[in-house]
């Protein structure tokens, strides 16, 4: 059974901890903000909210999705039922416990139904989200896209598209919280690029999969996401899907998920990096292997084949 209000704890935390200190940095002619924070996610809300508790002000946080989709990824591209990551991992609290997610899933559900939980549904993660940027009271302008940055002297100039309509702001630093979208952009194969776009699509865009009904539905990858939209593809009717990988096995080497693993999490960046490397190829030889419920649910459906050691030509 719920055991509070989730808001009534939180502003309790918060006032506890007194209010948002006063901005020390001195403002500058010609300078619009201390900071600009590229992007609304569960890491744009941390830095604003940690920035603001650092008592650094003139922080503005600008997001290129409209408003109503503020939950970015787990709402749109993101498919799975259930997040990758343990539900213990520390996530946008900054060591409030009244901010984190399991005070917020409690106070809903009960401890029982958090015990219970082994990972974290997608949609109560998106919900989370929302519901922490309203309580911190991070504000973030939707619809506003970053298309240019200029060095000019000791600050910035960004170029913002909003509404079709380019302006320029100017910012003394800068952080970049793109999510998946600024790791490079998808990556699609040669074979592939040159065909009609409506009959291709790349996971990390939006899918209508009501327009694969009766369909057969190819799936390049053997990662989490392949599998997601796989099984996504069939339940929305798809007449089969084949899923294709390179490698001969799903199985993947011993390799220590860094992410479970706070310790490890945290203090990441501070090993030398020749080590980082050496793990980062250790990774990479591994491969990325879908979680055990993200492949029982593909291989629910008997229209559903996998097809593994399936390399194009070289």
């Amino acid at each position: 059974m719920p055991q509070s209000d989730p808001d009534s704890v939180a502003r309790e935390a918060l006032r506890l901890i007194g209010p948002d200190p006063q901005n020390w940095v001195p403002d500058l002619d010609g300078i619009d903000h201390n900071v600009v924070v590229v992007g609304g996610g569960q890491s744009g809300s941390a830095f604003a909210f940690a920035l603001r508790r650092a008592g650094i002000g003139k922080v503005s946080v600008i997001d290129a999705a409209a408003g109503g989709t503020e939950s970015g990824v787990w709402l749109t591209s993101a498919r799975m039922h259930k997040l990758r990551t343990p539900k213990t991992l520390p996530g946008p609290e900054l060591g409030l416990a009244a901010l984190g997610f399991q005070a917020w899933y409690e106070a809903r559900y009960g401890a029982a139904a958090y015990d219970a939980l082994d990972r974290i549904l997608r949609l109560d993660w998106a919900a989370y989200l929302d519901w922490y940027r309203k309580v911190t009271g991070v504000a973030v302008r939707y619809a506003t896209r970053l298309v240019r940055i200029e060095p000019a002297g000791e600050h910035l100039r960004l170029h913002l598209e909003q509404g079709g309509r380019v302006t320029v702001e100017t910012a003394r630093k800068l952080v970049l919280a793109t999510g998946f979208a600024g790791s490079g952009g998808a990556t699609i194969p040669d074979a592939l690029r040159n065909l009609p776009k409506q009959i291709h699509a790349h996971t990390s865009e939006r899918i209508d999969f009501r327009t694969l009904r009766g369909r057969s539905v190819a799936v390049i990858g053997s990662a989490a996401s392949a599998f997601d939209a796989a099984a996504v593809a069939l339940e929305a009717g798809a007449r089969d899907v084949h899923l294709y990988a390179r490698r001969e096995t799903l199985a993947s080497l011993p390799v220590i998920r860094i992410r479970g693993y706070p310790g490890a999490y945290d203090n990441y960046g501070a090993l030398p990096d020749a080590v980082r490397w050496q793990q980062a190829i250790r990774f990479r030889g591994a491969g990325s292997t879908p979680p055990p419920d993200a492949i029982s649910r593909a291989v629910a459906f008997p229209n559903f084949h996998l097809h593994l050691g399936a390399r194009g030509p070289r």
